[in-house]
């Protein structure tokens, strides 16, 4: 396995581009989604404000970007836009290829707040995402949403949210699956889709949680909660699903512990109950399990310590929390705000990994790489 290059997917200096998803259409082309927000810095000094290089994920505008592919990941066509929540600010894209040949996009959005000199009870003057009135706006969760395609990702349908699904404590207008950055997956007519941030079945906590579609992602319902941490000193999130062909449905998730070390769960009957979390070998986050012809599973994942970049490794499923030999894709970043990679098998039987990165000034752009198997 090798690292065959590298190509840049998308970049603009008037966007702050992040968390693309892929997909491989029947065609052969394939469709990318990414989160695309305003970058500030396209300002910077024309307004007599040094914004310092400030960067953020979090736009009261951000949108999800959809852009065509060819079957070797080279851009066909410009960027266009999904159609989009009126109340809220999307964040990160998830595509999924339903057995139907239609496209699902799963998404969550952040409700744009005016800050002023609000201080937000168990956030302090700092906001949800520690950032203050760098912003002027605090985010509140507005929930995970799926849009479906019928003519390969040219239009998608409006958004429709999940059910508010476990016992929530958050009042009004509730959790609705909280956030979601990960690979579904499919049997027959279910769809298996993983959340995280929202309370667990006791109202408390932020557990990751666990969603089924009986109709082809037509509809969702809570099904369980796929885990609590493991302890109280971190917290789990961006579960990734992979189903095997024996069954067993294997949830992928990142941790803040301090070694940064990938979870992994299962669960034997369609996600009615799960293991408890196993500590991996894998350091690094968010996981994709990327699926190939063969049987066998690539991880891919951001490597967000010194040196800086993406990394990939296969995996066996009968030693899983082990990795196979990691290789490294990238090493040059300048900073640890990079990664979130996506892959898909192309028809050649390489891989094409998508995930955003920076250049020397700090803008983030979608970048790819292929990788051959051996």
């Amino acid at each position: 396995m090798k690292c065959v290059g590298h190509h840049i997917l998308y970049a603009d200096n008037r966007f702050h581009a992040a968390f693309p998803s892929l997909v491989r259409l029947p065609s052969g082309e394939l469709l990318l989604a990414f989160r695309r927000g305003r970058d500030p810095r396209a300002l910077d000094g024309q307004l007599g404000v040094d914004l310092a290089g400030f960067s953020t994920h979090l736009d009261p505008r951000s949108h999800l970007a959809l852009l065509d592919l060819d079957a070797h990941g080279k851009p066909l066509t410009k960027p266009r836009i999904a159609e989009i929540c009126p109340e809220a600010a999307d964040q990160d894209p998830n595509l999924h290829l339903l057995d139907n040949g239609e496209v699902l996009l799963a998404s969550f959005s952040w409700n744009p707040m005016p800050a002023g000199d609000l201080t937000l009870p168990g956030f302090g003057a700092r906001g949800p995402e520690g950032v203050g009135r760098l912003h002027a706006y605090w985010f509140s969760l507005w929930g995970c949403n799926t849009r479906r395609s019928s003519d390969g990702g040219k239009t998608f349908s409006a958004p429709t949210y999940l059910p508010e699904g476990a016992k929530t404590s958050v009042s009004g207008r509730g959790a609705h699956g909280g956030a979601a950055r990960g690979r579904l997956a499919q049997h027959g007519e279910q769809v298996f889709w993983a959340t995280y941030g929202a309370p667990g079945e006791n109202g408390s906590g932020q557990n990751p949680q666990f969603y089924v579609s009986n109709d082809s992602g037509e509809s969702f319902a809570w099904r369980a909660t796929i885990c609590v941490a493991a302890d109280a000193g971190y917290a789990l999130a961006e579960p990734a699903l992979h189903r095997g062909k024996d069954g067993r449905l294997w949830c992928f998730l990142r941790s803040f512990r301090a070694d940064d070390a990938t979870l992994l769960s299962w669960s034997d009957d369609d996600g009615q109950s799960w293991s408890e979390p196993k500590v991996t070998e894998i350091i690094g986050h968010p996981v994709d399990p990327v699926p190939l012809a063969d049987g066998r599973v690539l991880l891919v994942y951001g490597y967000r310590h010194p040196p800086f970049g993406v990394r990939a490794r296969l995996w066996d499923a009968k030693d899983p929390t082990l990795g196979g030999e990691e290789l490294v894709l990238r090493d040059d970043g300048r900073n640890a705000d990079l990664g979130y990679p996506w892959g898909v098998q192309l028809d050649t039987g390489e891989v094409l990994v998508a995930y955003y990165f920076h250049n020397d000034q700090g803008q983030r752009f979608i970048a790819a790489s292929t990788i051959a198997l051996s």
